[in-house]
């Protein structure tokens, strides 16, 4: 059995008595074949109320109750204080969250560091899983991504099944409400099958497999697999995309240009390669008169999609540039012959070495081809999100181990 957990009184944000008013039947169907338990934890933000003396959009940390309800976190709880015991057959509903996470655990509830108690738009520290020092290391466990308000005219709810950190249990979903019937995230093998075809990939993406005592853990996803920070596990490459970054620089440089249409109604833009400041840095000129420019990236910013592919300032069309040109690195079609026009043809997806072989065999390995394999994944909408203005029912399926 559990440890008892820690007595903490907290403040319902949502009160049950409110609860059919919002309410989202959710469904979990525990398909794993295990005997072990199944423990479920649900953080993520308050989805209308700010911190104090707040910027815009910082909102408080929240936990959820499998009964559909909303309480904020207190400081010193951890993770481990909202786990709760899956029981099959039980009538259950999904709180309202933004930026939730529903976390699956086997055996056990996962652990982490006590809450700040800093409302600053963060929350609850949740586990690392290419921290090999963190205590849940070792504990089988994945999470599910969405944003439910309650209310349809706060917002559209979204749901994804994100490969996009690592993999750890294979699930899909199912999504029932004001458009009808939506199915997202289904793996095509057993958890056992799903494994061995990332061992085929050999190094380095088959050095991303966690094991502890000869039984798969989880598959860590380039994303982290990058990271420098001291006590992570096996590191991933940080030169893995640099060849081809320098072959997209010197080939556009050399005349070619990249044709990025519809990047919102009406705007499209031609870049190529200019200097700058010393520099050579890739030019975009949009039709509505703005100039954007991206720095040479590193492997790193390419897999995580961050740095240099951030949006600058409100402008969306800068935004939505660089997600484009951050998806189109990863899918290594940026070599393609009038590469533009075939941004969201998958046919020229992952055929230019060095290959993000992780994201690669994430699509070839689900349903239809699509799933969250990198952060930048739903451009062109490949990825594994489904939304609705008025869902009525969420069914989650953990599929089989074996």
């Amino acid at each position: 059995m559990p440890p008892k957990k820690r007595v903490t009184k907290t403040k319902v944000i949502s009160k049950k008595k409110n609860r059919l008013a919002s309410s989202l039947e959710l469904i979990i169907n525990n398909k794993t074949g295990l005997s072990d338990p199944i423990y479920v934890t649900i953080v993520g933000l308050s989805p209308i109320t700010l911190c104090p003396n707040s910027k815009p959009g910082q909102y408080v940390p929240v936990w959820g109750d499998l009964a559909g309800n909303v309480h904020a976190i207190k400081q010193g709880q951890t993770i481990k204080d909202f786990a709760q015991p899956f029981k099959m057959g039980a009538k259950y509903y999904l709180p309202p969250i933004r930026s939730g996470r529903i976390y699956f655990s086997v055996g056990k509830p996962l652990e982490g560091a006590p809450y700040n108690g800093v409302c600053n738009g963060g929350g609850v520290p949740t586990p690392a899983a290419n921290n090999n020092t963190d205590p849940s290391y070792n504990t089988i466990w994945d999470f599910f991504e969405y944003t439910y308000f309650g209310d349809s005219s706060l917002g559209v709810a979204c749901f994804n099944t994100s490969l996009v950190n690592g993999f750890g249990i294979p699930y899909n979903i199912e999504l029932v409400g004001e458009q009808g019937e939506k199915k997202s995230g289904q793996l095509l093998f057993c958890r056992q099958e799903l494994f061995k075809q990332f061992e085929s990939l050999g190094s380095p993406f088959a050095d991303q497999i966690v094991k502890h005592e000869g039984t798969y853990i989880r598959i860590i996803g380039p994303n982290l697999g990058v990271s420098t920070n001291p006590g992570y596990g096996t590191q991933f490459p940080q030169d893995f995309f640099t060849t081809y970054i320098d072959r997209v620089w010197k080939q556009y440089k050399n005349n070619w240009k990249l044709y990025l249409t519809n990047l919102k109604p009406g705007v499209d833009a031609t870049g190529e390669i200019v200097a700058s400041m010393g520099r050579d840095v890739f030019q975009f000129k949009a039709t509505n008169g703005s100039t954007y420019n991206i720095q040479k990236p590193t492997s790193n910013e390419v897999f995580q999609c961050n740095g240099v592919f951030v949006q600058t300032g409100s402008d969306p069309v800068d935004g939505t540039i660089k997600a484009v040109f951050a998806a189109m690195f990863n899918r290594t079609n940026l070599l393609v012959q009038n590469a533009g026009a075939h941004q969201c043809d998958k046919s020229t997806f992952y055929l230019n070495a060095p290959v993000n072989e992780y994201a690669k065999m994430v699509h070839d390995l689900s349903l239809n081809g699509f799933n969250y394999a990198f952060p930048y994944d739903d451009v062109c909408d490949y990825s594994s999100t489904i939304c609705d203005p008025n869902p009525t029912c969420l069914t989650i399926n953990l599929q089989p181990f074996n």
